[in-house]
Protein backbone atom coordinates (compact mmCIF):
# COMPACT_ATOMS: atom_id res chain seq x y z
CA UNK A 1 0.00 0.00 0.00
CA UNK A 2 1.07 3.31 -0.64
CA UNK A 3 1.37 6.38 1.91
CA UNK A 4 0.57 9.81 0.57
CA UNK A 5 3.60 12.38 1.22
CA UNK A 6 1.58 14.50 3.28
CA UNK A 7 2.69 17.84 1.96
CA UNK A 8 1.46 20.40 -0.11
CA UNK A 9 2.82 18.69 -3.76
CA UNK A 10 1.69 15.12 -4.00
CA UNK A 11 4.07 13.31 -6.25
CA UNK A 12 3.88 10.02 -6.66
CA UNK A 13 7.31 9.46 -7.62
CA UNK A 14 10.74 11.12 -8.60
CA UNK A 15 12.83 11.42 -10.84
CA UNK A 16 15.55 9.66 -11.65
CA UNK A 17 19.26 11.03 -11.97
CA UNK A 18 20.26 8.22 -14.41
CA UNK A 19 17.21 7.52 -17.08
CA UNK A 20 14.52 10.42 -15.75
CA UNK A 21 12.46 7.30 -15.61
CA UNK A 22 10.11 7.54 -11.74
CA UNK A 23 11.04 5.86 -9.12
CA UNK A 24 8.17 5.14 -6.46
CA UNK A 25 8.73 5.18 -2.86
CA UNK A 26 7.35 2.15 -1.31
CA UNK A 27 5.45 1.64 1.80
CA UNK A 28 5.05 -1.27 3.87
CA UNK A 29 1.75 -1.31 5.71
CA UNK A 30 0.99 -2.81 8.79
CA UNK A 31 -2.08 -3.55 10.39
CA UNK A 32 -3.23 -2.94 13.97
CA UNK A 33 -3.37 -6.78 14.43
CA UNK A 34 -0.23 -7.39 13.12
CA UNK A 35 1.60 -4.66 15.20
CA UNK A 36 -0.10 -6.40 18.74
CA UNK A 37 1.42 -9.48 17.35
CA UNK A 38 4.61 -7.79 17.39
CA UNK A 39 4.43 -6.71 20.75
CA UNK A 40 3.10 -9.55 22.18
CA UNK A 41 6.47 -11.64 20.85
CA UNK A 42 8.90 -8.91 22.06
CA UNK A 43 6.87 -9.34 25.87
CA UNK A 44 7.33 -13.40 25.76
CA UNK A 45 10.96 -12.78 24.56
CA UNK A 46 13.09 -13.10 27.45
CA UNK A 47 16.38 -13.82 26.16
CA UNK A 48 16.98 -10.41 27.58
CA UNK A 49 19.75 -8.10 26.73
CA UNK A 50 21.57 -9.99 24.10
CA UNK A 51 18.71 -10.32 22.13
CA UNK A 52 17.82 -6.15 22.61
CA UNK A 53 21.76 -5.46 21.22
CA UNK A 54 21.30 -8.38 18.34
CA UNK A 55 18.34 -6.15 16.81
CA UNK A 56 19.83 -2.99 16.89
CA UNK A 57 23.07 -4.23 15.20
CA UNK A 58 20.57 -5.60 12.24
CA UNK A 59 18.73 -2.22 12.05
CA UNK A 60 21.68 -0.52 11.96
CA UNK A 61 22.74 -2.88 9.19
CA UNK A 62 19.61 -2.64 7.78
CA UNK A 63 19.91 1.19 7.63
CA UNK A 64 23.78 1.41 6.50
CA UNK A 65 22.32 -0.35 3.43
CA UNK A 66 20.99 3.05 2.10
CA UNK A 67 23.48 4.69 3.04
CA UNK A 68 27.12 5.74 1.28
CA UNK A 69 30.40 5.71 2.59
CA UNK A 70 30.44 9.12 2.91
CA UNK A 71 27.27 9.07 5.10
CA UNK A 72 27.88 6.01 6.84
CA UNK A 73 30.83 7.79 8.07
CA UNK A 74 28.80 10.94 8.61
CA UNK A 75 26.82 8.77 10.86
CA UNK A 76 29.59 7.63 13.24
CA UNK A 77 31.58 10.59 13.75
CA UNK A 78 28.64 13.67 13.36
CA UNK A 79 30.88 15.46 11.21
CA UNK A 80 30.29 15.58 7.54
CA UNK A 81 33.49 15.01 5.52
CA UNK A 82 35.14 17.66 3.04
CA UNK A 83 32.60 15.80 0.07
CA UNK A 84 30.21 17.74 1.11
CA UNK A 85 31.93 21.17 1.15
CA UNK A 86 30.02 23.63 -1.14
CA UNK A 87 33.63 25.80 -1.39
CA UNK A 88 35.65 23.00 -1.74
CA UNK A 89 34.21 21.51 -4.63
CA UNK A 90 37.12 21.70 -7.73
CA UNK A 91 36.06 23.76 -10.40
CA UNK A 92 32.63 24.65 -9.30
CA UNK A 93 31.27 27.82 -7.41
CA UNK A 94 28.18 28.28 -5.62
CA UNK A 95 25.22 30.37 -5.10
CA UNK A 96 22.12 30.63 -2.65
CA UNK A 97 18.88 29.67 -4.48
CA UNK A 98 16.42 31.93 -3.16
CA UNK A 99 12.79 31.70 -2.56
CA UNK A 100 11.81 34.25 -5.58
CA UNK A 101 14.71 32.67 -8.08
CA UNK A 102 13.56 31.47 -11.36
CA UNK A 103 14.36 28.08 -9.35
CA UNK A 104 12.12 27.56 -6.50
CA UNK A 105 13.28 25.46 -3.58
CA UNK A 106 9.89 24.24 -2.68
CA UNK A 107 9.88 22.35 -5.96
CA UNK A 108 14.06 20.99 -5.71
CA UNK A 109 13.17 19.43 -2.91
CA UNK A 110 11.38 16.95 -4.69
CA UNK A 111 14.33 16.05 -7.47
CA UNK A 112 16.40 12.69 -6.71
CA UNK A 113 19.37 13.69 -5.12
CA UNK A 114 22.43 11.68 -4.89
CA UNK A 115 24.65 10.10 -2.07
CA UNK A 116 26.18 13.82 -2.10
CA UNK A 117 22.77 15.47 -2.12
CA UNK A 118 23.36 16.98 -5.75
CA UNK A 119 20.92 16.35 -8.50
CA UNK A 120 23.61 16.26 -11.55
CA UNK A 121 23.19 18.48 -15.05
CA UNK A 122 25.60 19.54 -17.29
CA UNK A 123 27.22 23.01 -16.30
CA UNK A 124 25.00 23.28 -13.23
CA UNK A 125 24.34 20.84 -10.30
CA UNK A 126 21.69 21.66 -7.46
CA UNK A 127 23.33 20.39 -3.72
CA UNK A 128 20.44 20.66 -1.11
CA UNK A 129 21.85 21.64 2.57
CA UNK A 130 18.92 20.99 4.24
CA UNK A 131 15.19 19.14 3.73
CA UNK A 132 12.15 20.26 4.19
CA UNK A 133 10.76 19.67 7.96
CA UNK A 134 7.04 19.12 6.96
CA UNK A 135 8.24 16.57 3.80
CA UNK A 136 7.46 13.03 5.12
CA UNK A 137 9.95 10.23 4.30
CA UNK A 138 10.36 6.73 4.60
CA UNK A 139 11.31 5.84 8.34
CA UNK A 140 13.84 3.08 6.77
CA UNK A 141 15.60 5.92 4.64
CA UNK A 142 18.75 8.39 5.59
CA UNK A 143 17.85 11.73 4.76
CA UNK A 144 15.62 12.23 7.82
CA UNK A 145 17.99 11.46 10.22
CA UNK A 146 21.19 12.41 8.54
CA UNK A 147 20.49 15.82 6.92
CA UNK A 148 19.02 18.90 9.03
CA UNK A 149 15.56 19.94 7.78
CA UNK A 150 14.14 23.43 7.96
CA UNK A 151 11.24 25.14 7.57
CA UNK A 152 12.45 25.97 4.18
CA UNK A 153 14.84 23.85 2.12
CA UNK A 154 18.13 25.44 1.22
CA UNK A 155 19.92 24.17 -2.23
CA UNK A 156 22.82 26.17 -3.39
CA UNK A 157 23.22 26.50 -7.27
CA UNK A 158 26.78 25.00 -8.38
CA UNK A 159 27.95 25.91 -11.55
CA UNK A 160 30.94 24.99 -13.64
CA UNK A 161 33.28 27.54 -13.76
CA UNK A 162 34.31 26.71 -17.07
CA UNK A 163 31.56 28.41 -18.30
CA UNK A 164 32.86 31.53 -16.95
CA UNK A 165 35.79 31.44 -18.33
CA UNK A 166 35.09 34.35 -21.02
CA UNK A 167 34.13 36.52 -18.36
CA UNK A 168 37.00 36.36 -16.43
CA UNK A 169 39.19 36.29 -19.66
CA UNK A 170 37.48 39.82 -20.20
CA UNK A 171 38.27 41.44 -16.67
CA UNK A 172 41.76 40.22 -17.07
CA UNK A 173 41.94 42.12 -20.43
CA UNK A 174 40.54 45.16 -18.85
CA UNK A 175 43.31 45.48 -16.37
CA UNK A 176 45.87 43.87 -18.82
CA UNK A 177 47.93 47.36 -19.10
CA UNK A 178 48.63 49.35 -16.61
CA UNK A 179 46.38 52.39 -17.87
CA UNK A 180 46.56 55.68 -16.44
CA UNK A 181 43.51 58.21 -15.81
CA UNK A 182 45.12 60.32 -18.43
CA UNK A 183 46.02 57.19 -21.08
CA UNK A 184 42.21 55.93 -21.01
CA UNK A 185 41.32 59.86 -21.84
CA UNK A 186 43.46 59.25 -25.26
CA UNK A 187 42.67 56.23 -25.35
CA UNK A 188 38.45 57.72 -25.89
CA UNK A 189 39.28 59.55 -28.57
CA UNK A 190 41.53 57.57 -30.27
CA UNK A 191 38.53 55.14 -30.44
CA UNK A 192 35.64 57.65 -30.67
CA UNK A 193 36.22 60.93 -32.39
CA UNK A 194 34.48 64.31 -31.49
CA UNK A 195 32.39 63.67 -34.93
CA UNK A 196 31.77 60.41 -33.94
CA UNK A 197 31.23 60.58 -30.48
CA UNK A 198 28.51 63.15 -31.20
CA UNK A 199 26.79 60.95 -33.40
CA UNK A 200 26.82 58.04 -30.61
CA UNK A 201 25.36 60.59 -27.53
CA UNK A 202 22.50 61.42 -30.21
CA UNK A 203 21.20 57.90 -30.87
CA UNK A 204 22.32 57.01 -27.17
CA UNK A 205 19.24 60.20 -25.90
CA UNK A 206 17.28 58.74 -28.68
CA UNK A 207 16.74 54.91 -28.09
CA UNK A 208 18.53 54.56 -24.75
CA UNK A 209 17.93 58.00 -22.64
CA UNK A 210 14.11 57.54 -23.25
CA UNK A 211 13.61 54.62 -21.35
CA UNK A 212 16.36 54.52 -18.82
CA UNK A 213 16.93 58.41 -18.29
CA UNK A 214 20.47 58.12 -16.38
CA UNK A 215 21.88 61.45 -17.94
CA UNK A 216 21.19 64.86 -17.54
CA UNK A 217 20.33 67.39 -20.88
CA UNK A 218 23.09 69.86 -18.81
CA UNK A 219 25.81 67.14 -19.78
CA UNK A 220 25.86 68.06 -23.28
CA UNK A 221 24.67 71.39 -25.35
CA UNK A 222 21.89 70.73 -28.05
CA UNK A 223 24.30 69.73 -30.81
CA UNK A 224 25.86 67.06 -28.77
CA UNK A 225 29.58 68.39 -29.56
CA UNK A 226 30.88 69.05 -26.11
CA UNK A 227 29.98 66.09 -23.68
CA UNK A 228 30.59 67.29 -19.85
CA UNK A 229 30.55 63.41 -19.03
CA UNK A 230 33.75 62.39 -17.28
CA UNK A 231 35.65 59.69 -19.48
CA UNK A 232 34.54 56.46 -17.93
CA UNK A 233 30.90 57.61 -18.55
CA UNK A 234 31.47 58.48 -21.55
CA UNK A 235 32.58 55.18 -22.70
CA UNK A 236 29.90 53.54 -21.00
CA UNK A 237 27.03 55.69 -23.16
CA UNK A 238 29.22 54.87 -26.56
CA UNK A 239 29.76 51.08 -25.47
CA UNK A 240 25.39 51.19 -25.25
CA UNK A 241 24.83 53.56 -27.97
CA UNK A 242 27.36 51.44 -30.89
CA UNK A 243 24.64 48.80 -31.34
CA UNK A 244 22.47 51.60 -33.03
CA UNK A 245 25.03 52.51 -35.33
CA UNK A 246 23.06 51.53 -38.48
CA UNK A 247 20.72 53.68 -37.65
CA UNK A 248 22.72 56.55 -38.01
CA UNK A 249 23.05 57.66 -42.12
CA UNK A 250 27.06 58.84 -41.91
CA UNK A 251 28.23 56.49 -38.96
CA UNK A 252 26.48 53.75 -41.16
CA UNK A 253 28.36 54.44 -44.65
CA UNK A 254 31.11 56.63 -44.18
CA UNK A 255 32.62 54.89 -40.96
CA UNK A 256 30.47 51.74 -41.63
CA UNK A 257 34.04 49.72 -41.74
CA UNK A 258 35.68 51.65 -38.69
CA UNK A 259 33.09 50.77 -35.54
CA UNK A 260 34.66 51.45 -32.28
CA UNK A 261 35.43 48.30 -30.05
CA UNK A 262 32.75 47.90 -27.45
CA UNK A 263 35.31 45.73 -25.66
CA UNK A 264 37.95 48.60 -25.38
CA UNK A 265 35.11 50.75 -24.55
CA UNK A 266 34.08 48.69 -21.54
CA UNK A 267 37.33 48.21 -20.52
CA UNK A 268 38.00 51.68 -20.10
CA UNK A 269 34.48 52.44 -17.86
CA UNK A 270 35.52 49.11 -15.75
CA UNK A 271 39.03 51.12 -15.37
CA UNK A 272 37.15 54.05 -14.36
CA UNK A 273 34.54 52.84 -12.01
CA UNK A 274 37.80 51.97 -9.41
CA UNK A 275 39.26 55.11 -10.22
CA UNK A 276 35.74 57.16 -9.68
CA UNK A 277 34.81 54.93 -6.19
CA UNK A 278 38.00 56.74 -4.36
CA UNK A 279 35.70 60.24 -5.00
CA UNK A 280 32.06 61.19 -4.78
CA UNK A 281 30.25 62.44 -7.49
CA UNK A 282 26.97 61.67 -9.03
CA UNK A 283 28.60 60.03 -12.52
CA UNK A 284 29.96 56.83 -10.10
CA UNK A 285 26.32 55.85 -9.58
CA UNK A 286 25.48 56.59 -13.63
CA UNK A 287 28.54 54.72 -14.47
CA UNK A 288 27.86 52.12 -12.16
CA UNK A 289 23.99 51.52 -13.75
CA UNK A 290 25.50 51.68 -16.88
CA UNK A 291 28.01 49.35 -16.17
CA UNK A 292 24.72 47.04 -15.01
CA UNK A 293 24.17 46.56 -18.85
CA UNK A 294 27.44 45.62 -20.30
CA UNK A 295 26.54 42.59 -22.14
CA UNK A 296 27.55 38.89 -20.88
CA UNK A 297 30.81 37.26 -22.61
CA UNK A 298 28.50 34.01 -22.80
CA UNK A 299 24.63 33.99 -23.08
CA UNK A 300 24.33 30.68 -21.82
CA UNK A 301 25.40 31.44 -18.27
CA UNK A 302 23.33 32.83 -15.51
CA UNK A 303 23.57 36.25 -13.64
CA UNK A 304 27.00 36.14 -11.92
CA UNK A 305 27.62 36.66 -8.52
CA UNK A 306 29.91 40.16 -9.63
CA UNK A 307 25.68 41.81 -11.24
CA UNK A 308 24.22 41.46 -7.43
CA UNK A 309 27.46 42.53 -6.35
CA UNK A 310 27.55 45.99 -8.09
CA UNK A 311 23.86 46.51 -7.84
CA UNK A 312 24.29 46.75 -4.00
CA UNK A 313 27.78 48.97 -4.83
CA UNK A 314 25.59 50.95 -6.99
CA UNK A 315 22.74 51.66 -4.03
CA UNK A 316 25.49 52.33 -1.58
CA UNK A 317 26.73 55.14 -3.83
CA UNK A 318 23.84 56.29 -3.79
CA UNK A 319 23.37 56.32 -0.58
CA UNK A 320 26.27 58.52 0.08
CA UNK A 321 25.07 61.01 -2.17
CA UNK A 322 22.38 61.27 -0.70
CA UNK A 323 20.02 60.14 -3.56
CA UNK A 324 17.91 58.21 -0.89
CA UNK A 325 16.22 61.90 0.30
CA UNK A 326 14.13 63.83 -1.87
CA UNK A 327 15.86 67.03 -3.06
CA UNK A 328 12.42 68.81 -4.57
CA UNK A 329 13.03 71.47 -2.04
CA UNK A 330 16.59 71.95 -1.82
CA UNK A 331 19.05 74.79 -2.86
CA UNK A 332 20.27 73.25 -6.09
CA UNK A 333 19.56 73.85 -9.50
CA UNK A 334 16.51 72.30 -11.15
CA UNK A 335 18.48 69.98 -13.65
CA UNK A 336 20.64 68.54 -10.67
CA UNK A 337 17.19 68.02 -8.79
CA UNK A 338 15.51 66.37 -11.74
CA UNK A 339 18.77 64.18 -12.24
CA UNK A 340 19.14 63.00 -8.77
CA UNK A 341 15.11 61.96 -8.46
CA UNK A 342 16.08 60.28 -11.59
CA UNK A 343 19.01 58.24 -10.43
CA UNK A 344 17.37 57.35 -7.35
CA UNK A 345 14.64 55.53 -9.11
CA UNK A 346 17.06 53.84 -11.41
CA UNK A 347 18.71 52.54 -8.27
CA UNK A 348 15.42 51.46 -6.61
CA UNK A 349 14.58 49.32 -10.09
CA UNK A 350 18.09 48.07 -10.62
CA UNK A 351 18.40 46.77 -7.06
CA UNK A 352 14.81 46.11 -6.41
CA UNK A 353 14.17 43.48 -9.55
CA UNK A 354 17.69 42.58 -9.37
CA UNK A 355 17.12 41.05 -5.95
CA UNK A 356 13.66 39.61 -6.90
CA UNK A 357 14.61 37.86 -10.27
CA UNK A 358 18.07 36.40 -8.13
CA UNK A 359 16.58 35.56 -5.07
CA UNK A 360 18.30 38.13 -2.85
CA UNK A 361 16.64 40.05 0.21
CA UNK A 362 16.53 43.93 -0.85
CA UNK A 363 18.82 46.53 1.38
CA UNK A 364 16.20 48.74 0.44
CA UNK A 365 13.99 49.15 3.82
CA UNK A 366 10.80 52.08 2.81
CA UNK A 367 12.26 53.78 5.98
CA UNK A 368 15.26 54.91 5.22
CA UNK A 369 14.00 57.11 2.02
CA UNK A 370 11.61 59.33 0.58
CA UNK A 371 12.09 60.47 -2.77
CA UNK A 372 8.91 61.52 -4.61
CA UNK A 373 7.45 59.95 -7.34
CA UNK A 374 8.73 61.08 -10.55
CA UNK A 375 6.09 63.04 -13.02
CA UNK A 376 6.73 64.31 -16.36
CA UNK A 377 9.02 67.18 -15.26
CA UNK A 378 11.16 65.51 -13.80
CA UNK A 379 12.76 64.37 -17.22
CA UNK A 380 14.61 67.37 -18.90
CA UNK A 381 11.98 68.03 -22.11
CA UNK A 382 12.23 71.76 -22.02
CA UNK A 383 16.09 71.83 -22.14
CA UNK A 384 16.39 69.30 -25.00
CA UNK A 385 16.79 70.64 -28.11
CA UNK A 386 16.92 67.71 -30.59
CA UNK A 387 13.37 67.62 -31.18
CA UNK A 388 13.55 63.80 -32.35
CA UNK A 389 15.10 62.98 -28.75
CA UNK A 390 12.34 64.93 -26.69
CA UNK A 391 9.32 63.37 -28.55
CA UNK A 392 11.29 60.06 -28.02
CA UNK A 393 11.60 60.76 -24.36
CA UNK A 394 8.05 62.61 -23.88
CA UNK A 395 6.58 59.36 -25.53
CA UNK A 396 8.73 56.88 -23.43
CA UNK A 397 8.32 58.40 -19.80
CA UNK A 398 5.15 57.47 -19.01
CA UNK A 399 6.29 53.37 -19.45
CA UNK A 400 8.95 54.14 -17.21
CA UNK A 401 7.47 55.69 -14.31
CA UNK A 402 4.94 52.67 -14.18
CA UNK A 403 8.19 50.58 -13.96
CA UNK A 404 9.24 52.76 -11.34
CA UNK A 405 5.60 52.10 -9.72
CA UNK A 406 5.77 48.49 -9.91
CA UNK A 407 8.95 47.85 -8.46
CA UNK A 408 6.87 49.68 -5.55
CA UNK A 409 4.66 46.26 -5.71
CA UNK A 410 7.93 44.33 -5.90
CA UNK A 411 9.13 45.86 -2.85
CA UNK A 412 6.45 45.17 -1.14
CA UNK A 413 6.42 41.84 -1.82
CA UNK A 414 9.76 40.96 -1.31
CA UNK A 415 9.39 42.37 2.39
CA UNK A 416 6.22 39.94 2.44
CA UNK A 417 8.63 36.80 1.87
Amino acid sequence: MSAPLGNDFDFPSRISVADGSPQAFRYEHISPGQTSQRHEQRRGDTSGTDTCETGLASLRDDVSGYLSPEKQEQSRDGEWSNDFSLDERPGYSSQLIGLSSDTDPFLLRHYQYDARDTFRMFGLDFRKVTDDINMQVPAVSSRSSQIPASDIPVQFAMTNEEICEEDVKIIDKDFSGSNTEAEDHALLYKLVPTDFGSRLLKLFFKFIQPSYPVLSSHDHNGEYRNCNCPTGLRAAVYALAAPYYFLDDYLSVDRGYQQPSTEELWGIAHRSLHRDSRKSHLGLVQLGLLLLHRPPQNYAVADIPSSWALACSVLAAAESLGLNLDPSHWKLPSHEIRLRKRLWWLVHVEHIWRALVLGRPSHIAASNWDVSELTADDFDLDDIADSEARNCIRAQSPYFMALCSLSMICSEALEAL
